[in-house]
């Protein structure tokens, strides 16, 4: 009886984690996170889903074009796992595990590469760049990041069939995503 229970179990719990991988907002956001990972969006051209969650339809071709430089947007020691998936209909909540890495953007680090940015380029050096050179001159210098853990909720909205992340709707993973691999500029 004991072995009858326990292949019960089994089998449930591997029915369970089966039907969970599976889910289709768990995999959009899965490519979503990939995408920002890798900073390699060709793999993914001509996917629907992929083009329809980074509103591909609405970006000029310069805004297309700067997706696929293989920049990174997410630091290297993000780490994420996905703990629960609510998918009803047409919205998903996904709960996930993250642990990324930060700054302290008025931390006495932070003073310390801008006054050095100043001394070097000088007092209005942020002014002649663009965003992106912005912040690859301060994460050239800025070393002390420390780690985030934190349990967060993603959620997802299914419009014309394709799952997408209103990320305005979504601070908590903005923040985990943005906050090292691209400075986190609109966050006040």
């Amino acid at each position: 009886m004991k072995k009858i229970i326990l292949i019960f179990m089994i089998f449930s719990i591997g029915v369970f984690a089966k039907s969970f991988d599976s889910t289709e907002s768990k995999k959009a956001l899965d490519k979503f996170i990939e995408i920002e990972r890798s900073g390699d969006f060709k793999k993914y051209a001509g996917d629907k889903q992929a083009e329809a969650m980074f509103s591909i339809s609405n970006m000029t071709e310069q805004e297309i074009k700067n997706m696929n430089t293989g920049k990174k947007i997410i630091g290297e020691n993000y780490k994420y796992k996905i703990t629960n998936v609510k998918e009803t209909g047409n919205k998903s909540e996904i709960t996930m595990a993250v642990e990324y890495e930060t700054m302290d953007y008025k931390g006495e680090s932070m003073k310390k590469v801008l006054e050095d940015l100043e001394a070097q380029y000088s007092e209005k050096w942020a002014e002649n760049l663009s965003t992106e050179e912005t912040v690859d001159k301060i994460m050239e210098k800025y070393t002390d990041f420390s780690v985030v853990k934190r349990t967060i909720k993603v959620n997802l909205k299914k419009e014309k069939g394709y799952w997408q992340i209103d990320l305005n709707e979504n601070e908590d993973f903005m923040v985990s995503l943005y906050s090292h691999g691209d400075l986190y500029f609109w966050r006040d």
